[in-house]
């Protein structure tokens, strides 16, 4: 068999793709469990990772489901590692396991990001494959309204979950970051003369306008209702600003629109009023949810387009926003910021 022919064989073989990637994480969680119990015998490892991936296949991470930027296995990843840390932090504390509350802690973040790592690369070893195949980019994300399942506004429990979840991670992000909001409100000032804060109306959830803040980006002078810069070398970014979009950091003043309740964590970004106006019946779908301060679209490569350009991957959220969903967006973006995706 040539090379060419073994690369549609594994395309073609989702079972040895299961069980490759079901003996990677048992490898994997097997050794991060002998890291953080020390002393352990081999059956209660081997025990405790045939445990997890029993974890995983409950909550269907071995089944094949595409999603766009494969963000649903990333969920799923998020609920199996939720359950595992429950299990082992209730293990714990009625002293049937070894693992100490704060080693579980540890232990689960471990688990998540390696195999977080691990997901990422059979994904993009699929993609490789598929493009070999002479596969599109669309054939990789597949037919967004073939796997979106909407269910209408959420409920009660959900909504109040998610705005104290933005309250109180938005309040304590503004603690933390409270000494960098002086010093990039210096080096924006030494910059170039004008405001620090940008302040620009937007829309909101069901059409509403809201002034949305950002740190200043722009010379003063530039027009602050045209469309957004779509690359590095555009004139009207600062020096500064460049350092600020390029890490993501001229957002970090929106904080105070998701505590007044405008915004949220999570969300579609929200739009300027004049290109909103020329909206079609099904982009106004994205105004049915709070915007928000990271997103799909935020994560993706396709960042660097306008957002209207790029609607599927709003109403993707909007047919399947969830809290897990949400958190599995918050942990791509924080490795989405760290590699600088997009950003300009």
């Amino acid at each position: 068999m040539n090379r060419k022919q073994s690369f549609f064989s594994w395309r073609a073989t989702p079972k040895l793709q299961t069980v490759c990637q079901i003996a990677v994480d048992y490898i994997l969680v097997f050794f991060i469990f002998s890291a953080a119990i020390k002393f352990s015998s081999a059956l209660h490892l081997n025990s405790l990772s045939a445990l997890t991936l029993v974890i995983f296949w409950l909550v269907g991470l071995y089944k094949k489901q595409r999603s766009i930027m494969n963000i649903l296995e990333m969920q799923k990843l998020c609920r199996g590692v939720l359950f595992v840390f429950f299990i082992l932090m209730l293990s714990s504390l009625l002293k049937f396991d070894f693992l100490k509350p704060l080693s579980v802690v540890k232990t689960c973040i471990s688990i998540f990001l390696v195999i977080g790592m691990e997901r990422f690369l059979f994904f993009k070893l699929e993609q490789y494959f598929l493009l070999r195949g002479g596969k599109k980019k669309m054939t990789i994300y597949g037919n967004l309204a073939s796997y979106s399942s909407p269910h209408g506004h959420q409920n009660f429990f959900t909504k109040a979950l998610k705005r104290i979840a933005d309250i109180v991670f938005s309040a304590l992000l503004l603690v933390i970051s409270s000494p960098l909001f002086i010093i990039l409100a210096i080096l924006i000032k030494r910059d170039s003369p004008g405001a620090v804060f940008f302040r620009q109306e937007r829309v909101g959830k069901n059409g509403r306008l809201f002034s949305m803040f950002k740190f200043r980006t722009m010379y003063a002078e530039a027009n602050k209702y045209d469309y957004h810069p779509r690359g590095r070398d555009d004139a009207r970014i600062t020096k500064i600003g460049r350092m600020l979009r390029k890490t993501s950091l001229d957002e970090l003043p929106q904080l105070m629109n998701v505590i007044t309740g405008e915004m949220s964590l999570v969300g579609p970004r929200p739009e300027m009023p004049f290109i909103v106006k020329e909206y079609s019946q099904i982009q106004k779908q994205r105004l049915t949810v709070k915007p928000g301060l990271t997103g799909l679209w935020q994560i993706s490569a396709d960042r660097s387009k306008p957002i209207h350009e790029n609607m599927e991957y709003d109403l993707y959220y909007v047919n399947n926003h969830s809290p897990l969903l949400d958190l599995a967006i918050i942990l791509r973006t924080v490795i989405s910021v760290i590699r600088g995706i997009g950003a300009h």
